[in-house]
């Protein structure tokens, strides 16, 4: 019996919109391996796939601080008397690197989860995020993969080994600050609530206009709809950079007289050097007295007589989880 020869390959005609990711790599761990992650293309106005991560991440946290039925649930007389004070407050952990997807349970119980050691890390970091007293913790690995102008708004806070874990890692925080002005500003960009701007409905008309060409003429329905789904993917695009780019234009708690006497002090704290860290920290405490990570190396100085242990080699190790 013949079995008929399958019909062959049709070359596919050539696509107006070009790739709008490249997969650079990163830096191999301590067994050699590489991974590689989406990157956005490279621009004035573009981001990494790292910057819209964390500007996401910000914009949360400020959310939910201006969220009306949050507020208003915490408003509670019940829950008030029983919880005096009582507010909602987020903190987020990011790392980047592999991880399995899958099914995990019983036949009575199943659950879509996530396993590597490095959701594992990213869970300690959200749990650090009480420690340091911020909204966000990020590490060298996804501050890595952001732009260097977004890379520049963050802030170093320590370096660290969390449990299960002996590999230094560097962490970061981006210092945004919860006044009234940036709570309106981040309720305007909530995604959940706005449509598009004027600035986003011009650009998506233009990309409409390429695509009415000589080729989309004579294209056939299945490249129209790849098309107009470029086309639709694109748009959002446009949305999340304005969204992250104003995400990064908010006004931030720290100012430069600050940052320049935290690094000085980071750095001499790092060396151990740590009687003229403290002493850097301490002005920082004064230029900002409710700045978490100023509080948190000052303790943890002063609890060793402001001498850095023998052997120092610049981590600490975080002991809660």
């Amino acid at each position: 019996r013949r079995i008929p020869s399958p019909p062959p390959a049709t070359t596919p005609r050539p696509f107006r919109l070009g790739p709008r990711v490249d997969i650079p790599p990163l830096p191999p761990d301590e067994n050699g391996e590489s991974e590689r992650v989406y990157v956005m293309p490279a621009g004035p106005q573009s981001f990494t796939t790292a910057d819209c991560a964390v500007a996401g991440f910000a914009l949360c946290a400020l959310l939910v601080k201006v969220n009306a039925q949050l507020q208003q649930l915490c408003e509670n007389e019940l829950l008030q008397q029983a919880h005096p004070g009582f507010s909602v407050d987020t903190g987020y952990g990011l790392h980047m690197g592999w991880a399995i997807e899958g099914a995990i349970g019983s036949d009575l119980k199943i659950d879509a989860s996530y396993l590597s050691p490095n959701v594992n890390l990213a869970s300690r970091l959200e749990a650090a995020t009480k420690q340091y007293g911020v909204r966000i913790l990020l590490s060298e690995h996804v501050a890595s993969l952001m732009s260097a102008k977004c890379k520049a708004c963050l802030r170093k806070v320590d370096r660290v080994t969390v449990k299960g874990s002996a590999r230094p890692l560097t962490l970061y925080t981006l210092d945004i600050l919860e006044d009234l002005e940036n709570l309106r500003l981040a309720d305007k960009l909530d995604p959940t609530t706005t449509g598009s701007s004027p600035e986003d409905e011009t650009e998506a008309q233009r990309q409409r206009a390429l695509a009415q060409g000589p080729l989309a003429a004579d294209a056939d329905a299945e490249l129209l709809d790849a098309e107009q789904e470029a086309l639709e993917e694109l748009e959002r695009e446009v949305r999340t950079f304005r969204r992250t780019k104003a995400v990064y234009d908010l006004k931030r708690t720290t100012t430069l007289a600050f940052l320049q006497l935290w690094d000085q002090g980071l750095q001499l704290y790092l060396r151990g050097s740590w009687a003229e860290a403290h002493a850097l920290f301490a002005q920082c405490k004064e230029l900002l007295p409710d700045d978490g990570p100023t509080e948190t190396l000052m303790v943890y100085i002063e609890r060793r007589n402001l001498q850095a242990p023998a052997g120092w080699k610049g981590v600490r190790e975080l002991t809660s989880k």
